[in-house]
This record gives structure tokens, sequence and C-alpha cells, in this order.
């Protein structure tokens, strides 16, 4: 995985982020070509980055990067005679280093295509035309071929680079803090207000007069409203002396176990 964007990506952060793709196909060559070129270009140096951080894979993407020399080549060649016709196209500098970077690993052994590379450079700088390009393209298709060939006799599968646009983060200039509302309940920015203070409902309550002499209010009021707080168990009725059982069960009751006796209300 490597961190290179599409054309049509470049395309879109050149400020073009509301356009579609179908905008971007229906764009004229003079036009398409630079992001093509730029993407291409991308691509072949991060390529060139990974395999420096990982040497020991350098043979195992050797195809990859010989393809992604090749298709940068092949968009320079397209754009030079486009460029020679319009001046006010923008101009697009050729990554030579990146170019003999890549022939260094998988180029010839004796040197040559390194050796056209630089020659090229050099043509570049004094102002001529350069018209080597398109040799070294067909070389370094040539090697990319021999490579192919070679892996698939050999039933080794070609690897290929997966590719990410890179993350890039703005910087985005945040509001001025406000308070926040009040919430009611507090927050995390106000203290926490108490919960309000609901008198106690009390139940009704029957408003009862003084009570008679001798009893008690609570008395009175079991009285007038019928509570008699009678148990709910069998009276235990008295015996005589005879050993008969007196009266009409009007004798004592007995509450639970060791409880103290209570009279019956009359």
């Amino acid at each position: 995985m490597i961190p290179a964007r599409s054309p049509f990506q470049i395309y879109r952060s050149n400020g073009n982020e509301s356009e579609s793709v179908a905008v971007f196909n229906s764009l004229s060559p003079e036009k398409s070509l630079p992001y093509t070129i730029e993407a291409s270009e991308e691509s072949l140096v991060e390529a060139l980055q990974y395999i420096q951080n990982k040497p020991e894979e350098q043979e195992k993407y050797a195809v990859c990067l010989l393809h992604y020399a090749a298709t940068y080549l092949d968009g320079l060649i397209a754009y030079t005679p486009l460029q020679m016709r319009d001046s006010s196209l923008p101009r697009m500098e050729t990554n030579f280093d990146a170019l003999v970077n890549c022939a260094a690993r998988y180029g010839d052994k004796d040197g040559t295509l390194v050796e056209e590379i630089r020659k090229a450079e050099q043509a570049s700088k004094e102002g001529a035309i350069n018209t080597t390009l398109s040799d070294i393209e067909t070389r370094f298709k040539e090697l990319e071929k021999e490579r192919r060939l070679a892996l698939k006799q050999s039933g080794t599968k070609v690897e290929m680079f997966r590719k990410s646009a890179p993350v890039v983060k703005k910087a985005v200039r945040l509001p001025p803090s406000q308070p926040r509302p009040d919430r009611g309940w507090g927050g995390r920015d106000q203290e926490a207000k108490p919960l309000p203070q609901v008198p106690f409902q009390e139940g009704r309550r029957r408003q009862y007069e003084p009570a008679q002499k001798g009893q008690t209010r609570a008395e009175e009021a079991r009285r007038e409203e019928g509570w008699y707080f009678l148990p709910l168990y069998r009276p235990q009725q008295s015996v005589d002396a005879a050993g008969e059982e007196g009266g009409d069960g009007a004798g004592e009751y007995s509450a639970t176990v060791g409880s103290p006796l209570r009279s019956q209300v009359q």
C-alpha cells in the first residue's frame, strides 16, 4: 500500500471539488494530461520510497516499478508536442532522479540505461528538444516484459502496489467558545442545581374533636371511625372453676405468644 492519488483525485484537489468523474473524462488531452503525469510521477516516487525502506521486497515489485516508470514517460512524451504548440499550458518537469533510481535497480547490468537517462537530463537543461525519452520508455517496457515472462514461467504471481489517497488534515479554525445553555440539571460547565423542594402532601386527615375525659385522642378516633383492630385469631375462652367454658367468648384475647392481653372494645 502506497499513498498515491489518481488523476481525478489530483484534479479535484486543485479547486474542482464539486466536479464529477464525467466532467474530468470530458476534458481535452492538453488539460487532463498534466493530472495524469502528476499521478504517474507520484506513484513512481512513492513506490521507490517503499522499496528503499524495505529492500528485501525489491525483486517482488520489480514489474510494478518498471511499469510505473514506463507509464510516467508515456505521459510526458504525449504532452511534449502539445506543450510546444501552446506555451500557455503548464510546464511539466521530468523527474530524472526517479528514473535513474529505477534504472539502477532493474536496468541493464552495464548501466547503459542509466547513462541514457543522464544524457537526456543534460539535453533538457540545455533547452534542446528531448527526443531520447521515447528510447528510454521503450527500454523500460522491454525490461518489464522480460520480468513478466520470467515470473510466468516460474509460476510466480506478479505483485502490484495498492494505492490509497494520502490523508491531508486541514487546519480548521474553531469558533470562540460560548456559554452553554442552562440544561436544568447541571452540565459539565455549570454547577449542579439542587432539586426543587416539593412540599410533602400529607394524606387526608380527619379533624377530631378533643377526646372525652378518660380517653386518648387515638381511642376516640378509632371509636368514631369504627376501627376496632380486633385480632385475626380465635378468642381464648375463659374456663371457670367448675371446668366449664364460660361466657359467650367475651373474655380475654390472647395475642401472640408472650404478648400482653388486650381487652376487647365493647
